[in-house]
Formats: structure tokens, C-alpha cells, sequence
């Protein structure tokens, strides 16, 4: 859940690479730490960076109210609520994700009890 927070705060500039390039390299340690599957990084962080896309200042919605001749953030206003509803139910699904993932490295023997984050070493 704490990745979709993320992606989607880092995504607020409007800028798919920059999300990305500070995203995934910083939670990328903590995945492998955790035995966590890395796509389900990339997964996360794209579909909260395709949330947030929609932001005035983005491209999207700038080139299309450059062809409608309006503002942006007159497009912009109406897709606030939807923005949010869409983004907890972003998180929900993270948390589903996130425990079919718990579940799939229980079975295979590999998940960490316990994490002590005090002493926690990413290297």
C-alpha cells in the first residue's frame, strides 16, 4: 500500500520518468529484501502513476484542452472525486495484492516474520 503512496506522491509532477526513477530504485532493496516479487513493484507504481497522470499540468490533459481550447484545470475539476475514489480503491487493491502475495511466499517457504526495520540493511 505504502508503494501506490508513494508512486502516486512522486507522480504529482506529472512526469512518468521521474516517478519512476524514484520509485522503483528506492523500493526496489526493500523488495528484494522481502523476498516480494518485483513486478508486482512495477504494477503498483504504473497503475498510481495512470491514476495521477491526470493532473493539470501533465500531458494528457494539457494537450487535451489544448485541442478543446479550455483551461486545463477546468477538465481537471470534475475528475478530482474520481481521482480519489481511484486511488482507495488503489490502496484495497494493494492490500489484496499484497496478502495474495503474503500467502504465495508462505507456501514456498520464504516469507520473513518478524522484520526488525531498526537494523534493516538494504545492501
Amino acid at each position: 500500500m505504502a508503494t501506490v503512496i508513494i508512486g502516486a506522491i512522486a507522480h504529482l509532477d506529472g512526469s512518468g520518468a521521474s516517478t519512476f526513477l524514484i520509485t522503483i530504485p528506492a523500493l526496489l532493496p526493500l523488495y528484494k529484501k522481502l523476498n516480494m516479487s518485483p513486478y508486482m513493484l512495477v504494477m503498483l507504481v504504473g497503475m498510481s502513476a495512470s491514476i495521477m497522470n491526470m493532473v493539470p499540468w501533465g500531458g494528457p490533459l494539457g494537450r487535451t484542452a489544448a485541442v478543446l481550447g479550455v483551461d486545463s484545470s477546468e477538465l481537471w475539476q470534475p475528475l478530482i472525486p474520481l481521482q480519489g475514489v481511484q486511488l482507495v480503491l488503489l490502496i484495497a487493491s494493494a492490500a489484496l495484492i499484497g496478502s495474495l502475495e503474503k500467502k504465495r511466499l508462505q507456501k514456498k517457504d520464504m516469507l520473513i516474520e518478524g522484520v526488525n526495520f531498526d537494523n534493516f540493511n538494504l545492501d
